[in-house]
Parts: structure tokens; sequence; C-alpha cells
């Protein structure tokens, strides 16, 4: 049985970056703890030297349960979307403090 890709494409990626940048702290903040509970289930330690401080192109549009679901699939053998998830969590942790 062949394995699903797990990683986000490169412009729903963006996305969730453009939006941690831009939307209200609060929203953020949400984020930020489910990336969080994400890295503790999955055995990996925050490292917020990758976040991403650049706004990439993309879109202003991205849905939080969307990516919720998303991380709660994410297994620890699939290495580039707990790549993404550590991007995602360091970003917000920037944006938060």
């Amino acid at each position: 049985m062949a394995s699903v890709q797990k990683e986000l494409v490169a412009t729903h990626f963006n996305n969730i970056i453009r939006l941690i940048h831009q939307v209200d702290r609060e929203r953020v903040l949400w984020l930020r703890n489910v990336s969080f509970n994400t890295l503790r289930r999955l055995g990996v330690k925050r490292d917020v030297s990758k976040a991403i401080g650049k706004l990439p192109a993309g879109s202003d549009q991205c849905d939080l349960g969307s990516i919720r679901t998303w991380m709660d699939k994410v297994q620890p053998t699939d290495l580039v979307a707990v790549a993404q998830v550590v991007a995602i969590d360091a970003t917000a942790v920037s944006r938060t403090g």
C-alpha cells in the first residue's frame, strides 16, 4: 500500500505562516498551543531557531480547524511534515514572545 504524503504543499504552508504574522494574538496563541501539543505527541523538541520571520507570498485565507486536523494526522515518520510543524510552532512563538 502506498504511503500518503502528509506534508503541506508550499502554498498551504506559506498561508499558515502568513496567518501567524497577520492575525490577532489570541489566534496565534491558540495555534502555538496546538503546535506545541503536536510536537510533544511526536516526541520533538521546540526549536525557536526555525521561526520564519519573512512574510511569504500567499493567501490571507486560512482555516484554523483544518490546520489542527492536519497536525493531528502528522506522524513521527512524516519527516517533512514534522519539520513544517516545528517551523509553524517556532514562528508562533516568535510572534507571541
